[in-house]
């Protein structure tokens, strides 16, 4: 690399070594492949579909592990400082992000998603000063946050835009036949009888919103909240009437309350992974398609059993 920066100067005939420098941080691609972090495995599929095996594309805070609460260890720290680009969801999803962010001056190197100008934005149910920050749940938000991270790629990596552009493009075919068979799917359960449900938690507003799905009630609206003897009451009443086939939650409800209630009331508990801790992080061109079809197929295999 030093080598590198002598001989452009020499042929350059430019005496400041920085120019050469700084000619290297615009084009990343002339040392070393350009290094995107991305917070959260939804938003690392949709990035993986644009970059493939063009760029080190590195996923901060594994599925299996919640947002809301992850400890940062070194190496996250470590790959945050080497990032070109970072991309997250939410100053109040990620929970130390910013922090991490601010602390080693990458602001500029960041973009918090939930701030693209033209978003389908959603308040939350229990707090409409509050935004609901699962935004990815909308495929169209999954366009738009694709059409960014597009853009962002192609301006640090010039030399392969065309490649980044043509993912896009093949991204965006995937993601509308997606769509079309989860609204198939939903069709059908729309025909089924007695295809009642609950959400545990309040975390699929965005995909109930685009498909028209809704929900009898919605349990909980705060992880760590206890059930008040009021929901417990409405619950009941929906329950003994019949109307309830499915009780849906995340990954970690099936060890808490969520499974009780299922238990007690002798009905169906399945999981609907909102984050796709059923992907696994693998480094799939259609991760994010996947992560959407599995949220239906659970719903149907749920409803219409």
């Amino acid at each position: 690399m030093r080598f590198f920066f002598k001989f452009l100067s020499a042929f350059l005939l430019v005496s400041n070594i920085a120019f050469a420098d700084e000619i290297a941080t615009r084009n990343p691609q002339t040392s070393r492949k350009p290094i995107i972090v991305t917070s959260i495995n939804p938003i690392y599929q949709i990035a993986l579909a644009i970059t493939q095996d063009k760029i080190n594309t590195v996923l901060i805070i594994n599925p299996s592990f919640s947002e809301h609460d992850y400890q940062l260890k070194k190496t996250d720290v470590e790959s945050v400082i080497k990032a070109d680009l970072i991309f997250y969801v939410s100053d109040n999803l990620e929970n130390n992000f910013l922090k991490l962010i601010t602390s080693y001056n990458k602001k500029d190197q960041a973009f918090e998603l939930i701030k693209i100008s033209d978003l389908n934005i959603l308040q939350k149910r229990n707090d409409t000063k509050k935004i609901d920050p699962h935004i990815w749940l909308n495929p169209g938000n999954g366009l738009k946050i694709a059409q960014l991270i597009t853009q962002k790629i192609s301006e640090i990596d010039p030399v392969n835009s065309i490649k980044y552009q043509n993912n896009l493009e093949k991204f965006t075919k995937e993601v509308l036949l997606t769509k079309k068979a989860i609204q198939m799917h939903f069709e059908e359960i729309k025909n089924t009888k007695n295809q009642g449900y609950i959400f545990y938690h309040d975390g699929y507003q965005y995909f109930e919103d685009y498909f028209d799905v809704r929900p009898l009630k919605v349990v909980s609206y705060n992880h760590n909240s206890e059930l008040t003897v009021g929901v417990m009451k409405e619950i009941d009443a929906l329950i003994k009437s019949n109307q309830v086939k499915c009780i849906f939650g995340e990954p970690q409800d099936e060890k808490n309350s969520a499974m009780k209630l299922a238990k007690n009331y002798k009905i169906k508990f399945s999981i609907l992974d909102l984050i796709g801790t059923k992907e696994n992080s693998d480094k799939k061109s259609n991760g994010y398609s996947i992560l959407l079809m599995n949220m239906s197929d659970d719903m149907e295999s749920c409803l219409k059993k």
